[in-house]
């Protein structure tokens, strides 16, 4: 990493994950989270650390399809190519759906107008395949 800091910007990510291959969005040490698992492929990209921020955090196991964060980048950073890359670097279970330039006070949580939860519970002694 380098020892002084980039001029940055802040970013907009919209990521859907699959929740059943981490620990929980916040970041956690010792075990692996969506928040780490970004934050660190972000900081391998950026080559400095790059902390994120998520609208809301999930448990383990459970998935999120539309999870908002927001982090301050690289201005010279290429965001049109971000998502397919990010995508292969935190493979399994995590997708990078978009990324662009937020105005500067943006936070994810914060910033956040509306959430929409959807609870699926197995309640049958089969397991559907399909959920």
């Amino acid at each position: 990493m380098s020892t002084s800091e980039p001029a940055t910007r802040r970013a907009r990510l919209l990521v859907a994950y699959e929740g059943s291959y981490f620990n929980g969005f916040a970041v956690n040490e010792g075990v692996r989270t969506i928040a780490g698992v970004i934050g660190d492929a972000l900081s391998l990209i950026s080559r400095f650390p790059v902390h994120i921020t998520g609208a809301g955090r999930t448990d383990a196991g459970v998935h999120g399809w539309g999870q908002v964060i927001s982090c301050d980048l690289p201005v010279d950073i290429d965001l049109e190519h971000l998502p397919r890359r990010l995508t292969k670097m935190c493979a399994p279970g995590i997708v990078v759906r978009s990324a662009e330039w937020a105005v500067e006070d943006f936070h994810a949580r914060f910033s956040a107008q509306w959430r929409h939860y959807r609870y699926t519970v197995l309640n049958d002694p089969v397991a559907d395949p399909f959920l």
